[in-house]
């Protein structure tokens, strides 16, 4: 799992490329918790996840909420089929509230 963060003073973009899973879960939750209290906006391109376990969907679920209480914007996108897949699974998707894009075929 690689982790790529970018940002600008209040703007902070972040690529998370393989697995989210219980195992590399402090390692991510690190990055994305540190990127989040960095930015005022924050997004987060989910396009290059090749897997997502419970333990990743928490992680994102407590990004939205912190992002909440924190009065920050968050916004997950480019979407890949396992995210879209697990956030069908739990109904998350009227959760996070971001627009995805459902892949023809």
């Amino acid at each position: 799992m690689e982790i790529q963060i970018t940002g600008s003073r209040k703007k902070g973009s972040v690529v998370i490329d393989g697995e989210m899973n219980i195992y590399n879960a402090l390692e991510l939750k690190d990055a994305l918790v540190g990127a989040l209290r960095k930015y005022k906006e924050l997004e987060i391109h989910l396009g290059s996840v090749t897997h997502i376990d419970t333990t990743g969907i928490q992680l994102l679920v407590l990004l939205k909420r912190d992002a909440g209480e924190l009065g920050k914007t968050l916004r997950l996108t480019d979407h890949s089929a396992v995210t879209l897949q697990a956030f069908d699974t739990y109904q998350l998707t009227a959760f996070f509230g971001d627009p995805v894009v459902i892949p023809s075929g």
